[in-house]
């Protein structure tokens, strides 16, 4: 009987710190949650990048600097919380944790897809503010750009050729990193990519106008417009098709990828299912 009282107690105990830390845990995940929805609400309600004057552009990338800072703040309760969440798993293990590691993986989930949010929509502000630039300085940075980038692309592209090495889970992960940095990049640079389009085709109505509005007899100034419309056109035809290419080739990338992931995945799961 005094041995079963013992045991009793010493679970009471358990269960009493158990609880404290539970507690704990639930202050700081309620507290990071409250955080991360009114941080989300602000980020979401800035409206479309595409629609806002230059000054709004500014106001929002305050806004993005205020939050990053915030972000920073609360990492460390972050920590913090996932520090008790695993001292929680590995010490009780004998109690039902597994609402607790659901709450807390969402939680980080959470974590996760705002502060990649966050980073989008910095990488989209700053594209849109050099996008106001004049024409050919936007231009010339897109290009300098995409350069870059297909460059990248196309040594990601001859790396994952090899099948033998994208069933090596190391490389495989490394991989899988540099290609959704890639596709940040690119959707970071779409709407750069609609505005330098709009940029050039409002250039080239204005000169097909101006074209129209000259005098026939203006024939020096005719050929002068008439060819600088034309180099013009050719540039943005070739911006055009050079983003396509960049799109496809990212996209073999990308399927190559998540076809050897999901062939890894397949296999994990027919060896871990007991005959």
């Amino acid at each position: 009987m005094e041995r079963i009282l013992g045991l009793c107690k010493r679970r009471k105990g358990d269960l009493q710190k158990l609880l404290e830390q539970c507690r704990l845990w639930e202050q700081l995940r309620a507290s990071l949650e409250l955080w991360l929805n009114q941080a989300n609400e602000k980020l979401t309600s800035g409206g479309r990048i595409i629609g806002l004057s230059d000054d709004e552009l500014s106001e929002q990338l305050d806004l993005i600097n205020q939050l990053t800072a915030e972000s920073d703040q609360w990492e460390e309760k972050l920590r913090e919380m996932n520090r008790i969440s695993n001292q929680l798993l590995e010490i009780y293990r004998r109690d039902d944790g597994h609402n607790l590691s659901h709450l807390n993986s969402k939680l980080n989930t959470q974590w996760a897809k705002f502060n990649d949010q966050l980073r989008i929509r910095r990488s989209v502000i700053e594209a849109a503010q050099r996008s106001r630039f004049d024409f050919q300085t936007a231009l010339g940075h897109f290009q300098q750009w995409m350069q870059i980038e297909c460059l990248k692309l196309q040594k990601l592209a001859n790396e994952t050729e090899n099948q033998q090495k994208l069933k090596d889970t190391g490389l495989r992960n490394e991989w899988l990193g540099k290609e959704k940095s890639a596709s940040m990049e690119i959707d970071a640079h779409r709407e750069m990519m609609e505005s330098v389009k709009k940029m050039g085709r409002k250039l080239l109505e204005e000169q097909q106008q101006e074209l129209l509005n000259l005098d026939n007899n203006n024939e020096i100034i005719i050929s002068n417009v008439g060819t600088e419309r034309e180099i013009l056109l050719k540039r943005v035809e070739s911006i055009e098709s050079e983003w396509n290419a960049l799109l496809s080739l990212h996209k073999i990338i990308k399927e190559r990828l998540e076809n050897a992931q999901e062939e890894c995945d397949r296999l994990m799961l027919k060896f871990a299912i007991p005959m």
